[in-house]
């Protein structure tokens, strides 16, 4: 009897704690994402401009079309941007961002009847100067890596933060944002150098694989860096997005929640990327 009653006590209790608790994930709303960086090589710019899905729905992001897309310069220049078929905004004429000039983006588009008026700016930063760029070769359990590496002057005065690709005769091996390389000169002394790149010499991978990998450097390629600052916040942007994509350990912290952003009415980022570029020749035979 004593066992029954104690029993239907627990029983009381684990009933008493338990309550349905209805969640609606797919009710957080939707914002309008802005993201684009000005090259300081003279093309015609892009510009994403999309409405963002809710936060654990499935769809695709749709973009924002019809919409007043500008950047003015601090020297009084216009460029205007139009929508086309890949769905971003391209600027109408070829430009290139410079040192010391600020850029406004403005955007006015209409949802739901309204007039909405979202904008940005950014200031062009120095152009970077490296020294050297060169490849040496490590044997790695039988297959030989190609390890490309930068040389510049480190100015331990100031932090700075820049961003990488690396192309293999013209074609961008790193094209996608959760590729970029990052970079910051936290390194102790004047002299930075940093590794760029890890690459699969195709000489020493049997002929039959070649064809399906990727990765790969030929005898004769030519290698060229591009490099270049980008201010605090765009790192902090791009750093952040590549951990939302890409996803952290679990055991030490999350996806950021709130990334970085200098959108007003809006989210994402608009920048600047102040690129050099720097070339070497891989040869398979003389490298060491």
């Amino acid at each position: 009897m004593k066992r029954l009653s104690i029993l239907a006590i627990c029983c009381i209790i684990v009933s008493a704690c338990t309550k349905r608790i209805e969640l609606d994930p797919v009710g957080v709303s939707s914002s309008v994402s802005v993201f684009g960086i000005i090259s300081y090589e003279v093309e015609n710019q892009k510009i994403e401009i999309y409405h963002t899905a809710k936060y654990f729905s499935n769809n695709d992001n749709l973009p924002v079309e019809n919409a007043d897309v500008t950047v003015t310069t601090s020297e009084g220049d216009v460029y205007e941007f139009e929508f086309d078929e890949s769905g971003n905004y391209i600027s109408k004429t070829a430009f290139a961002a410079k040192e010391g000039i600020t850029y406004s983006l403005s955007i006015d588009y209409t949802d739901n009847g309204k007039t909405k008026h979202i904008s940005a700016e950014t200031t062009g930063l120095e152009p970077y100067i490296v020294d050297t760029l060169y490849v040496t070769k490590q044997p790695i359990m039988g297959i030989e890596m190609a390890i490309v590496t930068m040389e510049a002057q480190n100015n331990t005065n100031v932090k700075e933060q820049f961003m990488v690709q690396l192309a293999i005769n013209d074609s961008i091996i790193n094209p996608q944002m959760s590729q970029w390389g990052l970079m910051s000169n936290n390194y102790i002394g004047e002299r930075m150098v940093a590794g760029i790149a890890t690459l699969i010499v195709a000489s020493s991978i049997p002929e039959e694989l070649i064809e399906d990998m990727e990765g790969l450097v030929f005898d004769g390629d030519t290698l060229t860096l591009i490099v270049g600052r980008i201010e605090k916040g765009l790192y902090d942007f791009i750093s952040q997005s590549k951990s939302e994509i890409q996803g952290e350990s679990p055991f030490f912290s999350g996806p950021a929640s709130n990334i970085a952003t200098n959108i007003v009415n809006g989210v994402g980022y608009f920048g600047t990327w102040c690129t050099t570029r720097k070339e070497c020749i891989f040869n398979d035979k003389e490298t060491n």
